[in-house]
């Protein structure tokens, strides 16, 4: 719940432009906890373009891990990653995962994406240091 009231009223409406939200500067104001910003920053920490012209993946890119690492259940993992994928920041594609006997599909950070983490990194790292700072 911790999402902004703004995303959450947006995400209503039918198309990514409807929604204000196909370019990157719209992520400015998502805040660092909200579930898309999660998603994004998870998938870049790891490193996700690495992989994405690579036959096989790491599981931790897969919807069920992802869902895992910042804290959500899986189901509500598919309600967010459509809308990811329609605003060009999120792209899926079925690799072999590594350690696993079968294809799943995996997530990807776009270039776009790619500018979106960037810029939620670096706030993230200022939110950091500014708990850092105020801490004795």
């Amino acid at each position: 719940m911790n999402e902004s009231i703004e995303v959450v009223r947006t995400l209503h409406k039918r198309s990514p432009s409807q929604r204000g939200m196909a370019e990157t500067k719209m992520c400015e104001n998502w805040a660092i906890e909200s579930k898309l910003a999660k998603i994004i920053l998870h998938l870049g920490d790891e490193g996700s373009r690495r992989y994405v012209d690579k036959w096989d993946a790491p599981a931790s890119l897969t919807q069920t891990l992802v869902a895992d690492a910042i804290g959500m259940s899986r189901s509500n993992m598919s309600r967010y990653a459509p809308d990811l994928k329609a605003w060009g920041f999120v792209e899926q594609k079925v690799k072999h995962i590594l350690g696993a006997s079968r294809k799943r599909n995996a997530y990807f950070l776009t270039p776009d994406g790619m500018t979106v983490y960037e810029l939620l990194r670096k706030r993230r790292n200022m939110d950091e240091r500014i708990q850092n700072a105020d801490q004795p």
